[in-house]
């Protein structure tokens, strides 16, 4: 299962895409009926095997995956970020690489020297 976050225009193409791939997708704005329904962020991290952001950063979404709900994000997931860098806590995120629980990630505009050690 995959879990996108999305707003703006970009929401259909990325759904489309993922619909067309035979995963279920979730939008910010629209439920498909493909869509599982879960209670809470963490359930849906628990479940997500990718984890796709693409959002406009606003007051509403910095560090909208903070470590607390990172820790939720199952093993071997992968998460990708074309959004701002201040959507992530950029910490978190790279220990999560270090020690294993993300199998991957791909991360548009990642910043510093400190990204090395966690590839």
């Amino acid at each position: 299962m995959s879990f996108i976050c999305a707003s703006g225009e970009v929401t259909g193409p990325v759904r489309a895409n993922c619909e067309g791939n035979g995963r279920v997708s979730r939008s910010s704005l629209r439920f498909p009926a493909a869509a599982r329904r879960m209670d809470t962020l963490n359930d849906l991290l628990a479940a997500s095997d990718l984890i796709s952001l693409h959002c406009a950063l606003t007051n509403d979404t910095i560090q909208i995956m903070n470590a607390d709900c990172l820790q939720h994000i199952k093993p071997g997931a992968f998460l990708v970020n074309t959004g701002s860098s201040q959507l992530l806590d950029d910490c978190a995120v790279k220990q999560l690489l270090i020690d294993g629980t993300l199998a991957g990630c791909a991360l548009d505009g990642a910043e510093g020297p400190q990204w090395m050690e966690a590839w």
